[in-house]
């Protein structure tokens, strides 16, 4: 196995700070894609439910 380091992201720098971004959506926006979400949040999960029983 081969050593790993660690690599840290150039904005997590300590000390560092930035604006925050602030998105505003509208509410139908935001419930369909909590929709979409869910949707394939279940997918994923009846997935591996099935292969799971399969074993």
């Amino acid at each position: 196995m081969e050593d790993t380091k660690q690599q840290a992201f150039p904005w997590a720098v300590s000390g560092v700070r930035r604006e925050v971004i602030e998105v505003a959506l509208a509410p139908e926006t935001t419930a369909a894609v909590i929709a979409l979400l869910t949707r394939a949040l279940l997918a994923v999960v009846r997935t591996i439910a099935e292969a799971d029983h399969e074993r």
